[in-house]
């Protein structure tokens, strides 16, 4: 069901975006981005891939090991970008002393940290003590990115994984609240720039998506359309000033690229997600696959989301649509 789902999200996708302002645009994705309708493909392929229940599906465990290793790679690579940066003073890229790895982007690197530890957590739980260590070196990685949202998501995973089903639901809420304490301490509330400041982009996002309710602009032209709302009033001149190409949060993204047509078949896919999900949450993976939906849905309502993010969400769609296969 939610294969047929997905089939009708991009199909309603692509006929929004030829219809759209620039199909080029919409087909290739934008530059940096590169999520167009060829990737939006991809991400099926990638769907089919994880789900047991085609008949070219590959193994969950292989899927699983490859998700692991890979978050354990961007950890280990952040790690040693920090070290080259802090201590050993070699003049290597990151963004303004936020550590990248090879995401290009410290939102993009924190994002997939988090979510990756799901698996890593899964893979080593039976390890107690290099589950403690993994947790600490991903923990570390993420405070060197200081992705705010992934630092809230990582910490929030924490109390659901390590005391789920072994302390009180009071002790739980208890640690969510330190942690909410720590965190502001850590991540301190910084001056906005304009193209850090995510209510003014959304409420251009959401003058664009009322001008073209129905279909939208067609995907991956946020750009052209944030700079269509723009005015000569001088509260707007800044943002002359700087490409605005995503809207920072997923939903007002969909909205503005395929309107009301689009945002629908998405909201549908979420809920058969989450409806999937929340059957099989007390499977050996079921909380795993959960957390990380859920938390990909938080990061999307807050970031930019990159290609290694969507992934994670196509696969454990993928690997939870297995008709109790596994």
């Amino acid at each position: 069901m939610i294969l047929k789902s997905f089939l009708l999200y991009l199909i309603i996708m692509v006929f929004c975006s030829i219809i759209g302002i620039n199909f080029f645009n919409s087909l290739r994705g934008q530059y940096f981005r590169y999520q167009g309708i060829i990737t939006q493909t991809a991400y099926l392929g990638f769907f089919l891939l994880a789900a047991k229940n085609h008949s070219f599906g590959i193994k969950k465990p292989l899927i699983y090991r490859a998700l692991t290793y890979s978050a354990i790679t961007v950890c280990i690579l952040t790690l040693l970008q920090a070290t080259a940066y802090f201590f050993l003073k070699i003049p290597i890229y990151t963004f303004y002393g936020r550590m990248t790895a090879l995401s290009g982007n410290p939102n993009f690197a924190g994002g997939f940290l988090a979510l990756g530890f799901i698996y890593t957590y899964l893979y080593f739980n039976k390890k107690r003590v290099t589950t403690i260590i993994l947790a600490v070196a991903f923990f570390t990685a993420i405070v060197l990115t200081q992705s705010r949202g992934a630092f809230l998501l990582f910490i929030s995973y924490i109390p659901i994984l390590f005391l789920y089903g072994k302390v009180s639901v009071k002790k739980i809420l208890f640690s969510y609240a330190l942690i909410i304490i720590i965190a502001a301490f850590i991540f301190p509330k910084k001056p906005l720039s304009p193209f850090e400041n995510r209510t003014l982009i959304w409420q251009k996002g959401l003058s664009a998506f009322l001008a073209r309710p129905l279909t939208g602009w067609g995907l991956e032209n946020f750009d052209s359309v944030f700079q269509s709302q723009l005015s000569d009033k001088p509260y707007d001149f800044n943002l002359k000033q700087i490409r605005v190409d995503k809207a920072h949060n997923e939903t007002l993204e969909i909205a503005v690229a395929s309107g009301i047509l689009g945002l629908t078949a998405w909201f549908f896919i979420i809920f058969q997600g989450f409806k999937l999900l929340w059957e099989r949450k007390n499977k050996p993976d079921g909380l795993q696959n959960l957390l990380v939906f859920s938390g990909f849905l938080f990061l999307s309502q807050l970031n930019v989301l990159n290609i290694p993010q969507y992934l994670l969400f196509y696969l454990t769609l993928g690997l939870a649509d297995m008709k109790g296969k596994g």
